[in-house]
């Protein structure tokens, strides 16, 4: 059975390739159509439904709730064609036709994931390189309470946290007050003593 696209419908019709795509959107359920080498296209009795179509609203003026009721009584539901033997190439290209904003919200929680994947990867190649993690928190023979500054790691192992939850501490606006220079983060231990000295409770006393 022959198959027309959409500018080949619009060519045979006399019209806007626009007018094609409209009627078509509009009045779904009465066409039919195959996806062939990425181009949909549709049965030539479809040329039948969009003359009448037309004349209806050119020459009748009815409404769209009217149509359809027209529509229905002359050609029933969706026009079926038959199922053309489709070649390798052409089923290896038949895809999913919603648009990249209909994928976008089903994608999104994936992407999300994956990027909280490589950061963790990231931090453990990190402090495998520093030679932090489970090892003493010292570098070159200098303890963390020597050092005047500390990096966003360093601050985490001395808190004995991980190194995402002091991210989201600073997210939220808790923890130390810290410095950012560009996308590094530096912890004075000034900063760190005045936190902890805040974070102190003093047993209540009792003798009373």
């Amino acid at each position: 059975m022959d198959l027309l696209s959409i500018p080949e419908l619009a060519q045979q019709l006399g019209c806007a390739d626009n007018t094609v795509r409209r009627y078509i959107k509009r009045y779904p359920e009465y066409f039919h159509h195959q996806i062939s080498g990425g181009i949909k296209r549709f049965p030539v009795t479809s040329l039948d439904v969009l003359k009448f179509i037309a004349d209806q609203y050119t020459n009748h003026g009815k409404t769209k709730t009217k149509l359809v009721q027209a529509l229905d009584e002359k050609y029933g539901h969706t026009v079926i064609i038959e199922q053309p033997d489709l070649s390798v190439n052409e089923l290896i290209s038949k895809r999913d036709t919603t648009t990249p904003d209909e994928r976008l919200p089903a994608i999104i929680p994936g992407i999300s994931r994956l990027a909280d994947a490589f950061e963790r990867i990231a931090t453990a190649l990190e402090n495998q390189t520093a030679g932090i993690g489970s090892q003493p928190a010292v570098i070159k023979n200098q303890s963390y309470q020597d050092k005047e500054i500390l990096t966003d790691t360093e601050a985490a192992s001395f808190f004995g946290i991980a190194d995402r939850t002091l991210r989201d501490w600073r997210r939220q606006g808790k923890g130390p007050a810290f410095v950012q220079m560009g996308k590094k983060i530096r912890y004075r231990k000034t900063a760190i003593d005045e936190y902890l000295d805040n974070q102190t409770i003093k047993p209540k006393d009792l003798s009373n």
